[in-house]
């Protein structure tokens, strides 16, 4: 047992210590007879009890609580309620609680009797014979002190013991009992008027009326732990489709083995210790598993580049965060999971993406996210470079802080009177970098279905050149599965010639084939041959005014004015190696 619920129940031992003495020093003793019949009306409904959703249960020995505290006064009641709670937990079915659990429930009863006791007398009440006229209301306030007595004491002890919210324990589990013991207190208040008319008789006369409250309480019980145990089914079978969808992208970026994993992991552990609210942790668990889950519109290629990325390839990575929002937003999550996933590339100081947030505007649940996600990868060994120590990655943590938030109050000093707006409370596509991006692209499953495509017509490529033994058969091929991932007028092969130091047109498949058969450009000039001198791809346009050189030039500027060739005003220019060994350009 926790020392905090160690020390709770402690206290509660000594609280009904103190109820039990104080009721009997201060209270008037009972008659030794009607006080034994009390008693054992109580022990005897004592084992008939009715299970709460979560853990513990409500007995119908309350009814004849209530009657003892009527007829006989508090005392009376106080014992007849603690030897009731020892008996109701001795006399149950296998397993039987232990023995601080049987003392802490006699102890409960106990103060929750003596506190109803209290508010019955000062609402009026007095001992005897109820009176119809004027102690109702006394009974009704007697009841509600009990309940709230009853199950605040055994909540706290639940939560203390089980690290729940309090009151959100004691509103599930608890707070739906509050009818029974009502009815509990009307029925011992009926019992009283029944003992005034009939005397003992009116014991037997209350039993069908017992029957028929712990029947439908019971049945009422059962209900709601149906629905709550639906429920759990619901939440496991949520789980199971995260973690189907985390093993999915966990096997894609094969650099990051266990990484999301190993990420949730440390993510509840910081927001516990955080003391962040239920839903945000529930949030955390699941958007730890999935904040990479937009990576499934990647490129495979680039998830597994053992180096840097070019400008180009960071673009395409950096629209996960987007797409895996777009993704999740078509399931109810009962908890704020896409504002992690979103959110979760944002730095302090705004330079993160994609919407440049910064301090306080990133949720909390996003920064926990991306302090654990860039320990987990500075601890982690990748292919171009070994993993830090634990120590050396919290120092490396620490400094980022430090240089952030130095950096975040020197902007915030210079920019007192600044207004920037909480982009997270701009209307969906009103923010202008959601506005560029999501003009560029088409929807969820075409950056997915592009990524597979890339990957699946590159593995064709190569299948099919390494089966070729003709040129033009494999580039016909390749101009074929290259037309299927991008939009092209023309396609050229150009082979380098090292006696002429040129590169000539050995295939051409597209528009102006015939008059670009034959065409060279000569090692080093234009964009060709620049892409071919330093073995790097190029991007260019055609450049119409002489003042703009923005980029490369297009290899068939020259050509422009030629009626025969047009619209072929930019290009793309991938040098073709065998190692080092240029071949040519495609």
């Amino acid at each position: 047992m926790k020392a905090i619920a160690r020390t709770y129940v402690l206290s509660a031992y000594a609280a009904g210590v103190l109820a039990l003495a104080g009721a009997w020093f201060f209270g008037s003793r009972p008659a030794a007879v009607p006080l034994l019949i009390a008693v054992g009306a109580a022990v005897l409904s004592s084992p008939f009890r009715i299970p709460l959703p979560v853990l513990g249960n409500v007995s119908i020995a309350f009814t004849f609580v209530f009657t003892s505290l009527i007829l006989l006064g508090t005392p009376a009641a106080v014992l007849t309620a603690a030897i009731s709670g020892v008996t109701a937990s001795l006399l149950r079915r296998r397993p039987r609680p232990p023995l601080h659990r049987i003392l802490f429930n006699a102890a409960e009863l106990s103060v929750s009797t003596a506190v109803a006791g209290s508010i019955f007398h000062l609402a009026g009440g007095t001992l005897g014979p109820l009176d119809r006229g004027g102690e109702w209301l006394a009974v009704v306030l007697a009841a509600a002190a009990f309940f709230v007595a009853n199950s605040c004491l055994v909540a706290g002890a639940v939560s203390v013991t089980d690290d729940l919210p309090f009151f959100q324990n004691w509103r599930t589990n608890f707070l739906w009992t509050g009818p029974a013991y009502l009815a509990g207190a009307f029925l011992g208040a009926g019992l009283s008027v029944g003992y005034q008319r009939f005397g003992t008789l009116a014991l037997g006369m209350s039993v069908p009326l017992l029957y028929i409250l712990y029947f439908s309480l019971k049945l009422y019980a059962e209900k709601v732990q149906q629905e709550r145990q639906h429920g759990e089914q619901m939440a496991d079978l949520y789980l199971s489709v995260i973690e189907a969808l985390a093993l999915a992208i966990d096997a894609k970026d094969r650099t990051t083995q266990r990484h999301i994993r190993r990420v949730q992991m440390y993510a509840v552990q910081l927001g516990k210790a955080l003391g962040i609210s239920v839903p945000e942790l529930e949030a955390l668990k699941a958007g730890s598993l999935l904040h990479d889950i937009g990576k499934l519109a990647v490129p495979e290629h680039i998830l597994c580049k053992p180096g840097p990325l070019t400008r180009e390839e960071t673009e395409k990575m950096r629209i996960h965060p987007r797409i895996g929002v777009e993704i999740l937003e078509t399931i109810n999550f009962p908890f704020p999971l896409t504002e992690v996933v979103r959110s979760h590339h944002e730095k302090w100081d705004g330079t993160g993406y994609p919407d440049r947030l910064k301090g306080e505007e990133i949720p909390i649940t996003a920064r926990i996210l991306a302090v654990v996600d860039c320990y987990d990868a500075l601890t982690s060994d990748r292919p171009y470079r070994k993993p830090l120590s634990p120590e050396e990655a919290l120092r490396y943590v620490q400094g980022e802080v430090d240089r952030l938030q130095a950096m975040a109050d020197g902007i915030n000093r210079s920019q007192e009177t600044s207004t920037a707006p909480d982009k997270r409370r701009l209307p969906k596509g009103l923010d202008p970098l959601t506005r560029d991006v999501n003009q560029m692209r088409t929807s969820i499953m075409e950056h997915i279905q592009s990524a597979q495509r890339e990957l699946f017509a590159l593995y064709e490529i190569a299948q099919s050149t390494a089966r070729s033994l003709n040129l033009d058969e494999a580039m016909g091929f390749i101009a074929g599965k290259i037309a299927h991932l991008l939009h092209y007028r023309c396609l050229v092969l150009y082979l380098h010639d090292g006696e002429r130091k040129v590169l000539a047109s050995r295939s051409v498949h597209g528009v102006h084939s015939q008059r670009l058969s034959g065409h060279t450009i000569p090692l080093g000039e234009k964009m060709s041959g620049w892409a071919a001198l330093h073995r790097m791809p190029m991007h260019g346009v055609a450049h119409r005014e002489p003042v703009r050189r923005e980029g490369g030039r297009s290899d068939l500027e020259e050509l422009m004015e030629e009626k025969a060739v047009e619209k072929l005003e930019s290009a793309i220019v991938a040098p073709l190696l065998d190692g080092d060994a240029l071949l040519g350009v495609l």
